[in-house]
């Protein structure tokens, strides 16, 4: 059932039972600079994995959208909420995997530390890393996950 309201606020369901009638949505993750687009500072954005950027940029986003920033610039100023709104207004984000980029990295710095002994761990590490990354944003880690 798809939920539409009308210009004069009247609310009506309507069956989607064929693929037509079906919203169909796709995108593409690119890259997010979050101190260039939206003002957040450069160490903050760097201590956030992809997921939490992408959840900050959508936030920021909505808030513009919503009229209740401007979002002209990069300049954090622009991207305040006005303090009349502060306590009534909010963004939610949730995941299914939240802070994996990180997760995934610690997963891999931990094996590596052991010793030969844990060749079994390291195998079993390398075969999460291997399913990560196929379902990571251009198939790839992070270049610091990377690295680890």
């Amino acid at each position: 059932v798809q939920i539409k309201k009308g210009p004069d606020g009247t609310i009506q369901k309507v069956p989607v039972d064929t693929e037509e009638k079906s919203i169909k949505l796709a995108a593409q993750l690119g890259s997010i600079d979050l101190t260039a687009s939206y003002g957040v500072p450069r160490g903050l954005a760097e201590t956030m994995d992809a997921a939490a950027q992408v959840a900050v940029a959508a936030g920021m986003e909505a808030l513009k959208s919503a009229g209740l920033v401007s979002g002209q610039s990069s300049d954090p100023e622009e991207w305040k909420i006005p303090k009349r709104y502060g306590d009534t207004t909010g963004v939610v984000y949730a995941s299914s995997f939240p802070a994996l980029d990180a997760a995934v990295g610690e997963v891999m710095r931990f094996a590596t530390s052991q010793s030969v002994t844990a060749a079994h761990d390291i195998t079993l590490i390398s075969a999460l890393r291997s399913r990560m990354v196929d379902v990571a944003a251009e198939n790839k880690l992070s270049d610091e996950d990377e690295a680890a």
